[in-house]
C-alpha cells in the first residue's frame, strides 16, 4: 500500500497539477526564476595568450545532485563543489520548498555555504514545493530568466535557465537545462530551442552546461554554436553531463570527479576567455 501512495504521490499528482496548469492557468502563477545576491570575490587568472589577447581562466562544473538526497546532503555536496574550486556551477534534479525535501530551498543553502550568488529555474511545481535547476556562481548575476521546453504528452516539464555575468567587463550569459530522456526526437526539438536561446546571446558570448540525456554524441550537432567540453566517447566522463561554450571561448582538461551522493558524476572544465589588453 504504501508503494501505491508513493507511486500517486511522487508521479501522477505532479503530472496531473501540471496538466491543471495547462487546462487552467489562471489558477496557478506563473514559473519564475528565484535569484540570491552574492559572489563578491570570483577566483580566477589572467594569463598572456598567444593570441596577443589576456585570458580570463576559471573552472565550471556541472552537477546533477539527485535533490540533495531529499535536501539532507547539501552541506556535503557544498564541500564537493568547494574543493573543486569551480567559479560557475549549473546545476540539475535541484528542489525547492518540496515536502521530499523537508521543505529545504536547495539552491540557496548550497549557495550560502559557498558564499555564491544563485539562480534558481523551477520547471515544474512538485511534491509542495518546485523542481528544476540552478546556477551558482562566484560572479554576481544579473537577468534571470526561464524558457519552456517542448515537451509532449506526459512528459515532466523542462526548461532552460539563464543569467548574466561579467567577466573583466566582457558579458557572459550562462545557461542550465536539463533534457527530457524519454524521446530523442522530443530531445532535438528541445536542442533546436536552446541553440536559438545561446545564438541570441549579447556579444555571441555564454557558457552551457546541462544534464543533456543525449544517447549519442551526435545529438549535439543540434548545438550548432556551441563547442563541447567532451564531444567523444571518454571511459571517465559520461556523455549526458556536459558543458559548452562559444567559439570564441576554449573549454579544457575536461574531467569527472565520482560522488557518492548522486547517480551522476561532477564534470568540471577549465574556461579561457580573452578579454582586451589593458
Amino acid at each position: 500500500m504504501e508503494a501505491i501512495i508513493g507511486f500517486f504521490t511522487q508521479k501522477v499528482f505532479p503530472w496531473f497539477m501540471a496538466l491543471l496548469a495547462c487546462l487552467f492557468p489562471c489558477w496557478f502563477p506563473a514559473l519564475a526564476p528565484q535569484t540570491g545576491a552574492g559572489g563578491a570575490e570570483p577566483l580566477y587568472s589572467i594569463t598572456e595568450g598567444g593570441d596577443g589577447m589576456r585570458h580570463a581562466e576559471f573552472t565550471l562544473l556541472t552537477y546533477n545532485v539527485k535533490h540533495c538526497q531529499g535536501g539532507t546532503k547539501i552541506t556535503e555536496i557544498a564541500a564537493e563543489i568547494a574543493d573543486t574550486g569551480a567559479q560557475v556551477v549549473f546545476l540539475q534534479e535541484i528542489d525547492c520548498n518540496t515536502r521530499r525535501a523537508g521543505g529545504r530551498d536547495e539552491a540557496r543553502l548550497l549557495a550560502a555555504a559557498l558564499g555564491f550568488a544563485y539562480a534558481f529555474f523551477p520547471a515544474m511545481k512538485y511534491d509542495g514545493g518546485f523542481y528544476g535547476t540552478a546556477i551558482l556562481s562566484a560572479f554576481p548575476l544579473s537577468g534571470a530568466a526561464l524558457t519552456p521546453l517542448s515537451v509532449t504528452g506526459s512528459m515532466e516539464p523542462r526548461a532552460l535557465g539563464q543569467a548574466d555575468i561579467l567577466v573583466e567587463g566582457i558579458p557572459v550569459r550562462l545557461f542550465v537545462t536539463h533534457l527530457s530522456y524519454e524521446s530523442a526526437l522530443t530531445r532535438a526539438k528541445q536542442l533546436g530551442e536552446v541553440d536559438l536561446a545561446i545564438n541570441a546571446s549579447p556579444a555571441d558570448s555564454f557558457l552551457l552546461g546541462g544534464d543533456f540525456n543525449v544517447s549519442s554524441y551526435d545529438e549535439y550537432a543540434l548545438l550548432t554554436a556551441a563547442v563541447a567540453a567532451h564531444s567523444a566517447p571518454d571511459p571517465g566522463i559520461r556523455r549526458i553531463d556536459n558543458i559548452f561554450c562559444d567559439a570564441a571561448k576554449t573549454l579544457r582538461g575536461a574531467r569527472s570527479v565520482p560522488t557518492g551522493y548522486s547517480d551522476h558524476d561532477l564534470v568540471l572544465a577549465e574556461v579561457s576567455i580573452p578579454i582586451a589588453q589593458p
